[in-house]
């Protein structure tokens, strides 16, 4: 057993590493992971400096709202843009863009201009190009490596994403100890300026020649994709587990406190293991498969997933919570991943990016109405039964995404659009 074991550690190493080496990818993935560090960096400072400005819970939802609700409506645009010209000329402008909205912060600060009312209008700004670079930022790994390493360099996508999340506050938390928040918006805009030159470089060896967008209207694609039903399923499935599973960790400061009884180090334990099983389950399990077995594995971690989530609301030890929820990271991050190569491998380039922004609505807005949901259920039910039930609730979604797709013959990208990689 143990020797199976080292064998499937050894291919998958193996795997990822092959993954890291293709060139053009390389360069992409060590710039994601520097940028996205800075971006949870400056996330801190701003939520910690609307704090520090207005004392006031209320501008906290609405520095936040300021960057989440622009992006949800650009990234449409963002659709469009992905398939109408280069998918990494969209980022080097958008990155670029975004680099003087840190330049902006950092200088603001310093300079004492930045007021809780700039400081929202350059939020903003930010939720605009975010959304509108977003549906490329998807489809980067899908134009840089070939199909048959798609998975895995998803799966490497997010674990520099998780990996960062857990980087950027640790790095950040000791700057705005001593209050300079310039000091983290700085740093955010030293990573951003990294990412923007080595998009530049990745520009220079791509094709830069502009396309027309394939497969007729924004309406027609949009038809054609729900007349897929695999794909319909998996979209559904992803709202669903957004709205129904991933909330529970946006309450975790409240399960701390109420259930656990552990304050911020439980806090601290509870978001790390999420992190952690993120990081294990993209890194550990996720790999090219068969159309039908990618299908199974996004069902069967679907349904584990609402089982950790499930226990996780029986229990009051805090040791068993962070167990709990390292597989609930690590079936998340399995689901999702695997649920996003199984349609971008079954869509044409030419219509990608306006299928992704459809996905990434989907992927931001769902957890945003969950967890509404999940907190005003928990006032009335408490947290255990709520978690209980938002558990119950996705484990029906999982079924019947199961007999939505079983004797689905899989969508096929058509012929058209289908472009170079390089």
């Amino acid at each position: 057993m143990r020797a199976m074991i080292l064998q499937v550690a050894s291919a998958r190493v193996a795997d990822l590493r092959a993954v890291a080496r293709e060139p053009l990818f390389g360069l992409y993935i060590l710039g994601h992971f520097a940028t996205t560090i800075g971006f949870w960096m400056q996330r801190i400072a701003v939520g910690w400096l609307a704090w520090r400005l207005t004392g006031s819970e209320a501008w906290l939802g609405l520095i936040a709202f300021a960057e989440l609700f622009p992006s949800i409506l650009s990234s449409l645009a963002g659709g469009h843009l992905a398939d109408r010209f280069s998918r990494v000329r969209v980022m080097l402008v958008g990155q670029g863009l975004v680099t003087c909205v840190s330049a902006g912060l950092a200088v603001g600060h310093l300079t004492g201009w930045l007021r809780i009312e700039a400081l929202a209008g350059l939020m903003v700004v930010l939720g605009v190009i975010a959304g509108g670079m977003l549906p490329s930022r998807l489809a980067m790994p899908h134009l840089l490596v070939r199909p048959e390493m798609l998975a895995s360099a998803l799966a490497l996508n997010s674990t520099t994403f998780n990996l960062s999340r857990l980087i950027g506050p640790a790095l950040a938390a000791p700057i705005l100890l001593t209050g300079d928040a310039a000091g983290v918006f700085a740093a955010s805009l030293g990573a951003n300026l990294a990412f923007f030159l080595l998009l530049l470089r990745i520009d220079g060896r791509t094709r830069r020649a502009a396309r027309r967008a394939g497969g007729g209207s924004f309406r027609s694609v949009l038809a054609d994709l729900f007349r897929a039903r695999d794909l319909t399923a998996v979209i559904l499935l992803q709202f669903a587990q957004g709205a129904l599973l991933r909330p529970a960790s946006e309450l975790f400061p409240a399960f701390a406190d109420e259930v656990f009884r552990s304050g911020p180090g439980g806090l601290s334990a509870l978001n790390a293991a999420v992190g952690v099983g993120a990081i294990i389950g993209a890194l550990g399990f996720v790999k090219a498969r068969a159309d039908m077995a990618a299908l199974r594995m996004v069902t069967l971690t679907g349904g584990l997933l609402c089982a950790a989530l499930g226990l996780f609301g029986l229990t009051s030890t805090l040791w068993m919570g962070a167990a709990l929820m390292v597989a609930y990271g690590a079936c998340m991050s399995i689901s999702n991943v695997m649920a996003l190569a199984y349609v971008q491998g079954h869509v044409a380039p030419g219509r990608l990016g306006r299928v992704l922004s459809v996905y990434g609505i989907v992927f931001r807005v769902a957890p945003a109405l969950g967890a509404l949901g999940f907190g005003l259920t928990a006032e009335l039910a408490g947290l255990p039964a709520t978690t209980i039930l938002f558990s119950v609730l996705g484990g029906g979604a999982t079924l019947a995404f199961w007999f939505a797709i079983r004797g689905v013959a899989p969508t096929r990208a058509g012929p058209a659009d289908q472009g170079s990689k390089r």
